[in-house]
């Protein structure tokens, strides 16, 4: 397995799924998929902090000065979608 850091904004803006209240600051995974050779995983959250420490316990890594941007894209109320290269031994 090749961990492969993408980080892009989806298209669409966040909406809230399943049970969770409105006002919950956790990370909200949406939607996980196999595409191709792709992992992907569409997240949302409303604390730029959580996404990152989301983004550290799941094998991927930011650096510090990609945070202002996750911020902004969170007050936008963008989602994100992440992607790991999947190799067949």
């Amino acid at each position: 397995l090749i961990l492969f850091g993408l980080m892009l904004p989806a298209l669409a803006t966040a909406k809230a799924r399943g049970s969770r209240a409105a006002d919950d600051d956790s990370v909200q995974v949406l939607d996980h998929r196999r595409v191709g050779i792709y992992d992907t995983t569409t997240i949302s959250g409303r604390d730029p902090s959580a996404l990152g420490q989301w983004l550290s316990e799941n094998g991927f890594s930011i650096s510090s000065n990609a945070l202002p941007v996750i911020a902004d894209y969170v007050k936008r109320g963008w989602v994100f979608v992440t992607a790991r290269i999947v190799r067949e031994d």
